[in-house]
């Protein structure tokens, strides 16, 4: 059912977004017009477009390359707490009964209190 809904949204601008050379527009025809000024200079003015191509891949780059710094941000913090853990001692805990009765240096590792 939900496909049939976007299939229906999808038709419904069909008529009304049209695809040029500079992005997607509202209007069937390009309406850029060119000239020289009194310069020499060529100028080109053209319509705005719904969406640029060179905007859109310019925006999704940026977007592209904030991605790879949070999961490279993320992977160095996860490889950096991974040696933190690592570098930690890791207490010896003591399951014979008879071990705590004998001298222990460090009593708190004793399991027999």
């Amino acid at each position: 059912m939900k496909y049939f809904i976007y299939i229906q949204i999808l038709l419904l601008f069909t008529g009304c977004l049209y695809f040029n050379d500079r992005g997607v527009s509202a209007h069937l025809y390009d309406n850029c017009y060119s000239y020289y000024d009194e310069n020499g200079n060529f100028i080109e003015k053209c319509d705005e477009n719904l969406i640029d191509y060179d905007e859109a891949k310019e925006s999704i780059l940026e977007i592209k390359n904030q991605i790879t710094t949070e999961v490279e941000d993320q992977n160095s913090a996860a490889v950096l707490n991974q040696e933190n853990i690592l570098e930690e001692e890791v207490p010896q805990i003591i399951d014979d009964p008879c071990e705590c009765k004998k001298e222990i240096i460090e009593p708190e590792k004793c399991s027999c209190r």
